[in-house]
């Protein structure tokens, strides 16, 4: 599995302060890692921006990465 996060064999019986039964992540298992990285990166990409000027009322505007630049 490519973002194994428990243990595939463990049977321990735990409860987190929200009463979840499996919200534990095992820092054992290289997947788990790569599930972070993963989520981190995710995080990034969302937050990238574009700042441009624009040219009618000279604001700088903040535009998403993926979003296409706006025609003036």
């Amino acid at each position: 599995m490519k973002y194994l996060l428990t243990d595939i064999d463990d049977q321990s019986v735990y409860m987190t302060g929200q009463f979840f039964r499996d919200s534990a992540i095992n820092p054992c298992i290289k997947s788990s890692y790569q599930f972070v990285e993963h989520v981190m990166q995710q995080v990034i990409d969302m937050h990238k921006v574009r700042f441009v000027l624009c040219q009618i009322c000279c604001k700088i505007l903040i535009i998403p990465v993926t979003a296409p630049l706006p025609f003036f």
